[in-house]
């Protein structure tokens, strides 16, 4: 699943010099596609577009 499956463009940047991300938690790609599907099926039963 892609960004581009939701007809979406993810764009990334290079951090800039001397700035840091601290804090994220990293999950295998399986647990993120649940994450994204579980996200969507909550905005669309929001009645929300997706």
């Amino acid at each position: 699943m892609t960004a581009a499956a939701y007809g979406r463009t993810a764009f990334y940047k290079d951090l800039e010099p001397g700035k840091s991300v601290e804090g994220a938690d990293s999950v295998g790609r399986e647990a993120a596609e649940e994450e994204i599907t579980a996200s969507v099926k909550r905005l669309a039963n929001a009645g929300e577009a997706v």
